[in-house]
C-alpha cells in the first residue's frame, strides 16, 4: 500500500514513538535495517505484520505486509504459510495505512 503525503514524513525513529503512542501500544515495534531499505516492523504476533518504509524524496509512505519475526522468516518463509496469512497481512496494511493517512496526507 502506497500512502502519498502532503504533511512532513518524520524520521524513522519519531514515527515509531507515534505509531507505539498513537495507534496501538498493544502491538509490537521495532527498527529493521539501515540505509534506504530501513523500515519500522509493526507486529500483531509473530507471523501478522507489516513493514513500514519512508521515503521523503517521494512524498510517501509504503506499507506492507511481512512476518515480524526474521526468525519465523527464515523458518517457515514458504508460500505456504504466505497464503494462510496473506490476507490478515491485507487487513494490518489497511489498519496502518489508514491511521497513517489521517495523519499526514
Amino acid at each position: 500500500m502506497n500512502i502519498d503525503v502532503t504533511k512532513p514524513i518524520p524520521e524513522r525513529e519519531q514515527l515509531l514513538e507515534v505509531l507505539k503512542r498513537e495507534f496501538n501500544p498493544a502491538l509490537n515495534y521495532k527498527l529493521f535495517g539501515w540505509g534506504p531499505g530501513a523500515s519500522i516492523v509493526v507486529g500483531k504476533n509473530s507471523v501478522v505484520g507489516v513493514r513500514v518504509f519512508l521515503r521523503p524524496q517521494k512524498n510517501r509512505i509504503i506499507i506492507q505486509g511481512a512476518f515480524p519475526s526474521i526468525f519465523i522468516q527464515a523458518l517457515f518463509g514458504g508460500l505456504i504459510l504466505i497464503l494462510f496469512v496473506y490476507g490478515k497481512w491485507k487487513k494490518m496494511e489497511k489498519e496502518v495505512g489508514e491511521f497513517l493517512s489521517k495523519k499526514y496526507a
